[in-house]
């Protein structure tokens, strides 16, 4: 059954947040590494809006955590549907 884990973070400690959180979540048992990774970014506005837009530091977090766990960077994506709000 998936779960649902909740870190609370820092400026200084996000990266290893973001990589405690998806440790929590046993997100490995969900996304494998041995097909090609899609991330959906959320940028449907022309500037970045908190809760609204997909956070840098988040996406950061995410891409060096999926590389660090033996995800070949080449076959990651991230991709958007170019729908404007």
């Amino acid at each position: 059954m998936p779960k649902v884990a909740v870190v609370k973070t820092t400026p200084k400690t996000i990266n290893e947040d973001i990589a405690r959180v998806m440790e929590l979540a046993d997100y490995d048992k969900f996304v494998s590494k041995d097909v090609a990774t899609s991330i959906k970014l959320n940028l449907s506005w022309s500037k970045l809006y908190p809760a609204c837009s997909t956070n840098p530091y988040i996406f950061d977090g995410l891409l060096k955590k999926l590389i660090s766990d033996g995800f070949d960077h080449k076959t990651i994506t991230a991709v958007e549907n170019e729908t404007v709000v």
